[in-house]
């Protein structure tokens, strides 16, 4: 009678023949509560990392985003000095010029996500062929609105509000800014392709080198040169133009280091384009909503009458109220 021997299991191992466990280890609730501020604390300390990404990002964006309002305000103060009418036809010019740069902020606005998106994908050839399919756009759609501008100054600064008196100086302005508007919507599409990148630190150095050079470009030629409301629009489009040149030299490293080819890619512009007509249509109804105010405010101040409520009618006493008022 022959005698079989078993292998002894050693403890946590599965016998012979025996169908195998589950050998996942499942953490006992103890173990949990230990290692739930561990957990706790490691997801905290990843939590304001991912919010200082953030403010590296939005706080110089919204610097750069401040730099046209503020060339506005410098001419304003600087041309304030020399007269209520300059002051007055420079305001109606500027408004002109603001609502045609609010309405082609698309440039950035659509430029902006698909470079992103082309830069998440690693894809940073693309990236740099969509912000140059978007500066194409931008000198075209600029070239347009410079021409259309001298064309129908007269009627647009008159339906804006401009009185004879305004009239030749909001022409001066506008006339003088026109020229200004090619490299502003070129700084917009280039604002956007190095936000995409997210690179917007380089955009607001740009923004204040040009705000500080304009401050002193603006008063030498108003005050010292002469050239009053026409200087005040003159140093503002040369500074615009320096900083279109600025963030080019930016753009042309980046597309050298890529082989990233500057020709005009008809398909790459359509798609700037319809990325960004909803948001036009946006800025458009509330660019109007704006300029019927601002054009009611103009036909008021630079009215001769100057407008005053109606006085209201003097109050009737009867017979009863001044009974009552006696008694009380």
């Amino acid at each position: 009678m022959s005698t079989q021997k078993h292998p002894i299991a050693e403890p946590g191992s599965t016998a012979p023949g025996a169908p195998a466990k589950n050998t996942a280890t499942v953490a006992s609730p103890a173990a949990n509560t230990a290692a739930g501020p561990s957990a706790n604390a490691a997801a905290n300390t990843a939590e304001p990392s991912l919010n200082r990404r953030i403010l590296v990002l939005a706080v110089p964006a919204f610097g750069a985003l401040i730099a046209e309002p503020i060339f506005v305000l410098t001419d304003s103060a600087l041309i304030g000095q020399l007269g209520k009418a300059e002051l007055a036809g420079m305001s109606i010019a500027a408004t002109l010029v603001t609502t045609v740069v609010g309405l082609m902020n698309f440039l950035a606005y659509s430029v902006t996500p698909a470079v992103a998106r082309a830069f998440g994908e690693k894809n940073l050839r693309r990236a740099w062929q969509i912000g140059v399919d978007g500066v194409w756009v931008a000198f075209g759609l600029g070239m347009l609105l410079m021409i259309a501008g001298y064309a129908f100054a007269d009627p647009l600064l008159r339906g804006l509000g401009a009185t004879d008196e305004t009239m030749s100086y909001a022409l001066d302005y506008l006339h003088h800014s026109l020229w200004g508007i090619p490299p502003m919507m070129i700084i917009l599409a280039q604002v956007g392709t190095l936000r995409g990148l997210q690179d917007t630190v380089t955009p607001l150095k740009v923004a204040t080198v040009g705000t500080l050079v304009n401050i002193v470009l603006n008063w030498l030629l108003i005050y010292p040169v002469g050239w009053g409301v026409a200087g005040s629009a003159t140093g503002t489009s040369l500074t615009q133009w320096g900083m279109a040149a600025a963030l080019g030299v930016v753009m042309m490293r980046g597309t050298r280091e890529h082989a990233v080819r500057w020709a005009p890619d008809v398909a790459g512009m359509r798609s700037v384009l319809s990325l960004g007509s909803w948001l036009m249509l946006r800025t458009l109804s509330m660019r109007i909503a704006s300029l019927l105010t601002s054009s009611a405010w103009a036909y008021l101040t630079s009215s001769s009458t100057p407008w005053t409520p109606s006085p209201s009618p003097p109050r009737r006493y009867s017979a009863r109220n001044s009974a009552n008022a006696t008694s009380t």
